[in-house]
Order: C-alpha cells, then structure tokens, then sequence
C-alpha cells in the first residue's frame, strides 16, 4: 500500500512517501550507476520527473485500494512543477538548516 502523508519539510516543501518495495522495482533512480547519479544530479527536476512518471504509470500495483492514487497524483502534480531552481533553493535551505 501506499502512504502518501501531508508531511512536509520544515520549510514547508512537499514529501512523498511511498513503499520501499515501490522504490526499487519502479524508480529509475533507486540504485543507479554512479555516473547517472552525477548526470540526474545537473538536472533535479529532470529526475523527480522520471520517477515520478515511472510511479505513475504503475501506482495500481501497489495501492491495493485505490485510496492513495489520487493523493500521489497532486502531489506528484507538485513536485512535476517543481524546476531546477526550485530544487537547488531547497537544498541551499537544506544546507543551512544543519546544526541548526
């Protein structure tokens, strides 16, 4: 089953969560080669993108009663309209929240 929460981040940014098992047997960035990793990381929304799409595109599977697809779905909604920038505010906000 999914679970797909209201959480958020601190600063208010948008989580998803979905099953660990989801995770590996549909992201395409779950366990990829280093050199995807470097390539994905020049461009955050590019791969949010990608993952998001693949869950999409098999979300059935793994909510088993239909109560979180529509859920995943705005919130996937989000995060596909999230751009680059968006991303590295975000981390530049991750960055200087440590030790704080």
């Amino acid at each position: 089953m999914l679970t797909i929460g209201p959480w958020k981040t601190k600063n208010g940014r948008q989580l998803i969560a979905i099953p660990r098992q989801a995770h590996i047997d549909v992201s395409p960035t779950y366990g990829q080669k280093l050199g995807d990793a470097v390539k994905d990381a020049s461009n955050l929304s590019g791969s949010a993108r990608r993952d998001v799409e693949a869950m999409l595109k098999k979300i059935d599977e793994y909510d088993e009663d239909g109560s979180c697809k529509k859920a995943y779905q705005r919130a996937a909604a989000k995060i596909l309209r999230m751009s680059n920038k968006d991303y590295d505010d975000w981390l530049v906000e991750i960055v200087e929240g440590v030790g704080k």
